[in-house]
């Protein structure tokens, strides 16, 4: 006799007990069927491989987001840091998670005037599910539930390279204004 005799028995006789249990054609007053039908549908839900890429693009480059869900299959919590210095940060990040870092997508743009190449987003994909994200002049790090005293601290020390004086430089801030714009030759009402 192997162990695995009675479970298997007992299977047979819970699923005799379901059949014998439900009369012919009433399967939806099966309680007990429908608790596992649901269950089964709710556990598929949550654990299932998120493959729709529609939104990992959107904007002009990658969705640090939408990349972490489709990377790690689990939602990121997000610390962000506003009016950074990118290029510190770049350094920085570069020095101290040089060993974390697997991988460095980067979107960038050539400069006529100036003849070089500057970056807008650069997004590090790193160990531990962690990820982080520079723009122009903010820092996004997506970290996991878990992670909570590793995004602190790096966010005090990416907090140091903020831009000096980045309210009163018209060169670095800009006024963004967000609404609609009526058309004069619309209507005078």
């Amino acid at each position: 006799m192997t162990p695995f005799l009675p479970l298997l028995i007992f299977m047979l006789v819970r699923l005799i007990y379901i059949t014998l249990e439900t009369p012919a054609g009433a399967n939806a007053g099966n309680k007990s069927l429908n608790v596992l039908k649901r269950r089964f549908k709710m556990s598929f839900r949550f654990n299932r491989k998120i493959n729709n890429i529609s939104m990992l693009f959107n904007g002009h480059y990658v969705d640090v987001k939408a990349l972490y869900v489709l990377r790690f299959n689990t939602l990121p919590c997000i610390s962000f840091i506003g009016e950074t210095d990118p290029t510190k940060a770049y350094a920085y990040i570069k020095e101290m998670f040089d060993k974390d870092v697997k991988e460095i997508y980067q979107h960038s743009f050539f400069d006529h005037d100036q003849g070089e190449t500057f970056f807008n987003n650069t997004i590090f994909i790193m160990a531990n599910e962690r990820m982080i994200e520079i723009g122009s002049n903010y820092c996004h790090l997506l970290h996991n539930t878990t992670d909570y005293g590793w995004a602190r601290n790096t966010v005090q020390a990416l907090a140091g390279f903020r831009i000096a004086n980045a309210a009163a430089s018209t060169a670095t801030a800009q006024t963004r204004i967000i609404g609609f714009a009526k058309h004069t030759t619309m209507s005078n009402n």
